[in-house]
């Protein structure tokens, strides 16, 4: 199995912080980046392999890992560029690291701004389809990327779904069997085609019309997307005052990045 981790936006609702280094960099507490979390997690489950989509500031996000000696512990740490990442969109730096895919595996999509508890990722590397996870508790807002589901049919994605009728909100984490490569990677193209700055979510509605897509529910576990100063707030409050599970390895995150 092998993590596919978006890092090439350029986190322009919070600048000036993201001015330098993409929002995977930034501070969760001290010795803890977004990106570090995210990583540990993936190692906890055992994923051992990563790919990292990189545009803005992609030379900082290079030299932290490369100094930082839990980044050692993958078998393999790969970088795509998504060199349009000022014009484009996350379809684009998806469609570009799965072309870039040397072998078929199992895909675990990570959003490189997302701080979540380690037992999401549980649930969803347990499922035996292409799956996404799905927040079912959080209340939702006119910016949530919303979910509409309808007989196991994901009906629409998007923030302009009215939220009486969404079924929750996508998080940005999300699975892809290795027997829907193919198909994923040409529903990518053509989504981007008509429109470079699409979100790949829009890949599980098309998919979801063809292949079953399964969905997992965070079932009140915790998480956040950083977009604004305030989720990075509550992002730095889960960690700092342990309210949410993370990956046996998030243990380490302060003792190798100090060492490293």
């Amino acid at each position: 199995m092998r993590a596919i981790i978006l890092v090439a936006g350029l986190g322009k609702r919070l600048r000036p912080l993201t001015n330098d280094v993409p929002k995977a960099l930034l501070k969760l507490k001290e010795g803890v980046r977004i990106i570090d979390l995210i990583c540990c997690n993936l190692l906890s489950a055992g994923i051992r392999n990563i790919t990292m989509v990189v545009g803005h500031a992609s030379e900082a996000i290079r030299e932290y890992v490369s100094n930082n000696s839990i980044y050692a512990k993958f078998d393999s740490i790969q970088y795509v560029e998504n060199k349009e990442f000022e014009t484009t969109n996350t379809g684009v730096s998806l469609y570009i690291a799965l072309r870039s895919l040397s072998e078929m595996d199992d895909i675990v999509v990570v959003n490189g701004d997302i701080v979540f508890d380690y037992r999401v990722l549980e649930k969803l590397i347990q499922t035996s389809k292409t799956a996404i996870v799905i927040d079912n508790f959080k209340t939702l807002t006119k910016e949530s990327f919303k979910v509409l589901i309808k007989g196991n049919i994901i009906v629409d994605m998007g923030k302009d779904i009215s939220i009486e009728s969404s079924s929750g909100e996508y998080i940005g984490l999300a699975k892809i069997c290795r027997e829907d490569l193919e198909l994923a990677i040409s529903i990518l193209e053509q989504i981007i085609r008509k429109d470079k700055n699409a979100y790949y979510d829009l890949l599980f509605r098309e998919l979801s019309r063809i292949r079953e897509v399964d969905f997992v529910f965070t079932g009140g576990l915790l998480w956040t997307e950083v977009d604004f100063i305030d989720d990075l707030e509550y992002a730095q409050r889960l960690v700092t005052e342990n309210l949410i599970h993370l990956g046996s390895f998030c243990s380490h995150i302060q003792v190798c990045n100090e060492s490293g």
